[in-house]
């Protein structure tokens, strides 16, 4: 996609298309991996001595509550095992959405539905809905190729109210946004 061919077959133009992110790799990688290294050996020690005392152990009280540390160190072994993969190599990544119109033309946009939940009027307040939903409906993207949807498991009326109160003012707002 990066080298475009004009009309002449015995030439062809390079261009170069904007880039739509970047992605930088962190410093501290290597120092994440050593940890890693590390921390899996002290793992290891910590369910060996666990091993150890459970073959040992000379009553039943002692054997259960060294079999319940065992249990709850591997489980947290686990977890720190799976968290690892997010540490393992650290990336940052820029984008650049602005370049988005030079890669493709506005009506080759794929179509976007946003689907809006919300279920109990106290934790959620309808102002706040209201403010989520105008927010979306704001976005800089072809009005024909957004979808916005509002489910409301609770029911309210008070819901039903705002949204539709929202929807009034959304259209003598919007227009200024664009």
């Amino acid at each position: 996609m990066e080298v475009l061919r004009g009309n002449n077959t015995s030439s062809s133009i390079i261009t170069s298309i904007p880039s739509l992110h970047t992605l930088r790799h962190a410093r501290r990688t290597t120092l994440n991996r050593v940890f890693g290294a590390v921390y899996t050996c002290a793992i290891i020690v910590l369910l060996y001595h666990h091993a150890l005392n459970l073959i040992h152990s000379t009553t039943l009280s002692y054997f259960f509550i060294t079999f319940s540390f065992f249990i709850s160190d591997v489980i947290l072994a686990f977890i720190w095992t799976t968290q690892q993969c997010f540490r393992i190599a650290i990336v940052y990544r820029d984008e650049f959405p602005e370049n988005l119109e030079k890669v493709m033309k506005k009506s080759d946009f794929p179509a976007l539905d946003v689907f809006i939940c919300t279920a109990d009027l106290y934790k959620e307040p309808p102002m706040s809905l209201v403010s989520t939903v105008l927010s979306v409906m704001a976005y800089d993207y072809p009005i024909e190729k957004i979808s916005v949807y509002v489910s409301d498991d609770g029911g309210s009326q008070l819901t039903l109210f705002a949204c539709t109160e929202a929807a009034k003012f959304a259209s003598h707002w919007l227009p200024f946004c664009r």
